[in-house]
């Protein structure tokens, strides 16, 4: 299970929860509503992507993969990155898979975003679902 957290600037947080077998259908809506919110002025940028569709499936769900910026890092560290990209105020959109995000964090990725403008997408996998990974490689 994935949960998906939405810090869009001046409004009140959006949170998605998904089932793994619905998996295909919710990455392709997840990254047309990205698609939508990006700006062609201002950087998405992408941080510790976990299975990210291709170029091309990227391009046929609209996201402008010229203004996109991906940033490949270790998810404990990936919270530091994203507060960092908002705060830059370069981003219309930051896309992130972060494993935790404390309440000072939160609070700080809202301020930054109505200050600079910036959408903040967080994706964090279920705790049961790392577990059962952990198992398996085990």
């Amino acid at each position: 299970m994935k949960t998906f957290i939405a810090i869009k600037p001046n409004q009140p947080i959006q949170l998605c929860a998904t089932s793994d077998n619905q998996a295909e259908t919710v990455t392709k809506r997840f990254w047309q509503k990205v698609a939508r919110i990006q700006e062609t002025k201002r950087w998405l940028c992408v941080v510790a992507p976990q299975n990210m569709p291709s170029r091309q499936a990227l391009e046929e769900m609209g996201v402008q993969l010229n203004k996109m910026l991906v940033i490949h890092q270790n998810k404990s560290k990936a919270i530091e990155t994203i507060i960092k990209a908002v705060k830059a105020g370069k981003c219309s959109t930051v896309v992130g898979w972060v494993e935790e995000c404390s309440s000072l964090q939160y609070q700080a990725l809202t301020a930054l975003g109505a200050q600079n403008n910036c959408n903040t997408l967080l994706v964090k996998a279920d705790s049961q679902a790392k577990s059962k990974s952990t198992k398996r490689a085990a």
